[in-house]
């Protein structure tokens, strides 16, 4: 069957079901719309027939302020207060589109809409405001009224206000305060839980062989910081143990670091509660020694693989120690009800280094209305979308085997989502806890998976002074998550290091690469699961199992690959396409080209959430192809374009030798400017073509091309480094040691998640919504006199 996206639900209904649950109904809906359009200071702006370009520029002429994409066609905008919109909306219809007041039915989660107000369960809001909304003012309002804020804090684009009480009680709070004007969306807040080796192998090379082809090349995390949020780490274990004495210690915003100790450089206490000084809060509960040993743990001798070590066992260590306390709110206290957004975690491990960012829970864990946009999914993409080098890893959920499932901030379109497959030889199946996509707007997720199951990794034994090296086997997506993410960490070494084109370290050609590139690359080397009846792409196994040695070119092999980390992109869907010549030369190689863009920030009250749409197309011997156009988890023609996700891919198993045309065009750029990063592999080679005459070669600041790209602070190379066709390994590989540990037992399928076998002794968002870009940028005039296949551009 063809299929461009997973189908969507229906839609969620915004009105009410019963009679003793919230009730603003069709009744008070159409009392709202009957009255004027004009009088409304917030409305929602659909396109219609006319243009966007016009549209946005009236609105700017009538000082109108646009809020929030809702979706690729619509706007939620406010106008100046006082100011009569009347002319404004005139003008707007005149042009085709179409005006609506944004009506307090459409402010409310549909969570909110499933609970009775009899129920004993205690419900925790989190309003949302206008930015323009005086946030003390509205606080103060509520406590008048009897509400006790919870938190109270300001974001990029929304405040949020938080609130807890009886069912009874907040829904009627909520029926009030969704008609209030300062309000832009009210949602329930969805705890926040915990998702509780395999094979570091499976994760290199498949299930063939127990080789590790990324280790053998010398790439093992050197220069890499991972940061983490989990319970905190047992300082003292084996994999983590510095004789040189603890880490630097922060509390929340405090960014010190030792970039001398040799495996954690911070631990940043989040809870109020944790007390450094105290020798058994250093890890609450044993969930994130086990994280972290998974990410990045390094047992003696150093520098040698070992069956306990972690997937990036040379990386270092940024640990955001959230607590372990269970409430209504979270299992990490630090992520409570209080907590207004997530920002300050990522920033603070920003600061610090950190450039990939493990996520080891999940905050809806219990409600019915799964695989939605929360408010956490849209914090972890406005994060990263200011942050473009900055990749949020997320477990997708232990919710499974029901299709719909997947958690927030899994849920994100710009982070990477991780599913769980069985362990070591078994990997060739989905464990029955991991959660399984689509979203509720149709969008592929889990994007991979990763081992789950029976994950063998560093255990804490409560006390800092004890010098113990034990460890213990957990399943869950907790464990998936961390695996995927040490593999991030070494692709991007391969970059830093300037392994890309040729295939193995030259300084000189290294670059920080781009989250979009980093995604990109684990994608692009994801394999189809063994033992699913459903090929991938698929909403059980998203693109498939991480095998990274599939994505990446070492010297000496024939499978090449080209990346393209276009920091300039798009700036609206006027820009003409970017084209890539590429020749293959057999169809020894599968040809895999994977587009993903760090899109635009959605928000939860949209029901699509692709802000900016951009379309991959392959043209060649067979005609011409689409992205994410699939049948039987291989690329065909017909279809039509996919309005719904921010990765597409075009696959061939086996291309007929010849020239193809490779094209990236932008369909809809709301929010421009939209950058891109591309990953070609195959037995090919391409070249990016050249602008047409008469136009201006992009994607520079000095006119030459050329352009300075720093490591950052992770400790990357810094270099002048292109862009341009290299190498793609497509060997296959093998099984072997569990990288975490030597598990005996395999695990089920239909293991419960987060199971513990036991314990052995052993071994900023600007206002116009552009954030501060950094990336990779087309390769100058010097270049291309290094390279016989240098990197050019046009516009097509």
């Amino acid at each position: 069957m063809k299929h461009t996206t997973p189908l969507p639900l229906l839609a969620l209904p915004l009105l009410i079901a019963s009679c003793d649950s919230l009730e603003l109904d069709a009744t008070s809906r159409s009392v709202e719309r009957a009255g004027a359009v004009s009088e409304a200071r917030r409305v929602v702006v659909t396109l219609g027939d006319a243009s966007r370009s016009a549209v946005l520029a009236l609105l700017r002429a009538e000082e109108v302020v646009v809020e929030a994409p809702l979706g690729r066609d619509a706007y939620l905008v406010s106008r100046p207060p006082g100011a009569s919109a009347e002319r404004a909306v005139t003008r707007i219809t005149r042009l085709g589109a179409r005006v609506e007041p944004y009506l307090g039915a459409e402010k409310l989660d549909p969570a909110l809409l499933d609970i009775s107000r009899d129920s004993r369960e205690a419900v925790i809001l989190v309003v949302n405001l206008f930015a323009d909304v005086d946030l003390e003012a509205f606080a103060a309002s509520l406590r008048a009224r009897g509400a006790t804020p919870l938190g109270v804090g300001r974001g990029p684009r929304f405040s949020r206000v938080t609130l807890r009480g009886p069912a009874r009680e907040q829904l009627a709070l909520a029926e009030s305060l969704a008609r209030r004007d300062e309000v832009a969306w009210i949602g329930k807040r969805r705890p926040r839980r915990l998702l509780n080796g395999t094979s570091v192998w499976v994760g290199q090379s498949g299930l063939e062989d127990d080789s590790t082809p990324i280790f053998d090349q010398g790439l093992r995390g050197e220069g890499q910081i991972i940061g983490f949020l989990d319970t905190g780490i047992d300082i003292d274990h084996c994999a983590f143990r510095d004789e040189g004495g603890l880490p630097a210690i922060n509390g929340v915003g405090e960014t010190a670091v030792d970039m001398a100790r040799r495996k954690v450089i911070a631990v940043d206490f989040l809870w109020e509660q944790d007390d450094p000084e105290d020798i058994s809060d250093w890890d609450d509960n044993g969930h994130g020694t086990h994280v972290g040993g998974t990410l990045a743990g390094d047992m003696s001798p150093y520098g040698e693989h070992n069956n306990h070590d972690g997937m990036a066992p040379a990386a270092k260590l940024v640990v955001q120690d959230g607590g372990f306390g269970v409430d209504d709110c979270a299992d990490m206290p630090a992520l409570g009800c209080p907590v207004v957004d997530l920002h300050f975690v990522f920033e603070q491990a920003y600061e610090q280094g950190a450039r990939v960012h493990q996520n080891s829970w999940g905050d809806n864990e219990n409600s019915p209305f799964k695989s939605v946009y929360t408010d956490g999914s849209q914090d972890a993409d406005e994060f990263m979308w200011a942050h473009p080098e900055f990749l949020l890893v997320f477990s997708a959920g232990n919710d499974g085997p029901a299709p719909y499932t997947v958690l927030g901030p899994a849920t994100g379109k710009n982070v990477l989502s991780v599913g769980a497959t069985r362990r070591a030889g078994e990997a060739g199946a989905v464990p029955g806890f991991s959660s399984r996509g689509p979203t509720d707007d149709g969008r592929l997720k889990p994007d991979v998976t990763f081992p789950g199951v029976q994950i063998r990794s560093a255990a804490t034994d409560g006390d800092i002074e004890t010098d113990n090296c034990e460890n213990q086997a957990l399943s869950g997506t907790s464990m998936s998550g961390p695996g995927a993410t040490g593999m991030a960490a070494l692709a991007r070494q391969y970059y830093t290091e300037g392994f890309y084109p040729e295939g193995e370290a030259s300084p000189g050609d290294g670059f920080t690469p781009s989250a979009a590139l980093l995604k990109a690359t684990l994608i692009s080397s994801a394999r189809s699961m063994e033992n699913e009846d459903a090929p991938a792409p698929s909403s059980d196994q998203g693109w498939g199992r991480v095998t990274l040695d599939d994505a990446l070119h070492f010297a000496g092999e024939t499978s090449r690959l080209f990346v393209d980390d276009d920091a300039e992109g798009f700036t609206d869907e006027s820009d003409e396409a970017i084209e890539y010549a590429v020749e293959v030369a057999s169809a020894d190689a599968p040809l895999r080209a994977t587009l993903v863009w760090t899109d635009y920030p959605s928000v939860p009250m949209a029901a699509q959430h692709l802000v900016n749409d951009l379309d991959l197309t392959l043209t060649g011997p067979g005609g011409e192809l689409l992205g994410n156009v699939f049948e039987a988890g291989e690329s065909v023609a017909g279809g039509e374009p996919d309005r719904v996700n921010n990765v597409e891919q075009i696959m061939i198993e086996a291309p007929a030798p010849g020239g193809y045309t490779l094209r990236v065009r932008a369909d809809a750029i709301p929010m421009g400017p939209q950058p891109f990063a591309l990953v070609l592999r195959g037995d090919l080679s391409a070249e990016k073509l050249e602008p047409e005459v008469g136009e201006t070669e992009t994607g520079t600041e000095t006119g030459s091309g050329e352009s300075d790209t720093t490591g950052g602070s992770t400790g990357g190379s810094t270099g002048e480094g292109p862009t341009t066709s290299g190498a793609a390994s497509t060997s296959a590989g093998p099984t072997g040691d569990d990288a975490t540990g030597d598990d005996t037992s395999a695990g089920d399928s239909t293991s419960e998640a987060e199971t513990d076998s036991g314990t052995d002794g052993g071994g900023g968002l600007d206002e116009e919504g552009c954030g501060c870009r950094s990336g990779h940028p087309g390769a100058g005039a010097w270049w291309s006199l290094l390279l016989p296949l240098a990197l050019r551009r046009r516009r097509a």
